[in-house]
């Protein structure tokens, strides 16, 4: 299965376009036709902020996923691997690991990153990501731009 997702536009609403999520007591389930286990947690602040928990699951087919950021966005994701087992990603035309406890187990997704990622199918995952919008930083971090280079992406 082929996914690309923008991250200047609604995570949530991409998921449930692509995986046919289904909404139970508040979390986002997948349609078993595409994988199995726990659910998505969806919380959303404000100030333009969101956070996802997606909660252990599994894919039953391989899914190849492509999140671009384009160069003029707004928008920001940080991507955090929980799970036991590693991801496999290629920015540019380098491969990397994204692993838990490794110096690479958080992905900072700002502007003109494009990522791909292989999920194969029957593993198992957890991750958690917030995606902000700049304005964000902005109504809560006086004087942010003077500490975080936001051109620079965390790889």
């Amino acid at each position: 299965m082929n996914i690309e997702l923008n991250i200047t536009q609604s995570l949530k609403d991409q998921f449930q376009k692509y995986f046919k999520l289904k909404e139970v007591q508040g979390e986002y389930f997948l349609n078993t036709a595409i994988g199995g286990g726990q659910g998505m947690e969806f919380l959303d602040f404000p100030g333009q902020m969101e956070f996802y928990h997606f909660k252990k699951s599994y894919f039953k087919t391989p899914i190849s996923m492509k999140s671009v950021n384009p160069v003029d966005t707004e928008w920001f994701l940080i991507h955090i691997n929980l799970s036991k087992t590693k991801q496999q990603k290629r920015v540019a035309d380098e491969s990397i690991d994204f692993q838990k406890h490794l110096p690479i187990g958080l992905l900072l997704y700002g502007p003109g990153l494009e990522i791909e990622t292989q999920l194969p199918a029957h593993v198992e995952m957890e991750l958690a990501s917030i995606h902000f919008h700049r304005s964000f930083l902005d109504t809560y971090f006086d004087n942010w731009t003077n500490y975080i280079d936001a051109n620079k992406n965390l790889v």
